[in-house]
């Protein structure tokens, strides 16, 4: 999998890792159970500071994903992994990877990511098909 950082909070987190603060704070929320934010404070950082400009949707593929969106079931099928793991690397500029089924996370995270683009379609310029 790419683990080349999409934002600042990515790097944070890379940062806090290598110091070995994480584990302390992994150690504190174990012990009081209370919840650091810390990956929602990593999420809002990579969405206010992006390394790359992902890029816009074409036609094409705000028809599929809007399909995709329509027709969703609660688990995600293997095609649809197909699918958004090739639309996520063309519109964020990565290499093309699958992330392990075994936690829906990444794939929640990856979701989460086009439909941002997604929602605006339309309100940028767009590429024809």
């Amino acid at each position: 999998m790419d683990n080349k950082p999409t934002g600042l909070g990515d790097t944070i987190e890379k940062i806090t890792e290598a110091t070995g603060i994480k584990q302390v704070i992994k150690r504190f929320t174990k012990a009081t159970g209370i919840d650091c934010g810390c990956d929602k404070r990593k999420e809002i950082l990579n969405e206010m500071f992006p390394y790359q400009k992902p890029a816009c949707m074409n036609r094409a593929q705000h028809s599929v994903w809007h399909d995709f969106k329509e027709n969703r079931g609660q688990k995600i099928t293997s095609p649809e992994q197909e699918m958004v793991a090739r639309m996520h690397s063309d519109l964020f500029h990565h290499k093309f990877t699958k992330p392990c089924t075994c936690s829906p996370k990444k794939w929640n995270e990856w979701i989460r990511d086009i439909d941002r683009i997604f929602d605006t379609y339309g309100k940028t310029t767009t590429k024809d098909a």
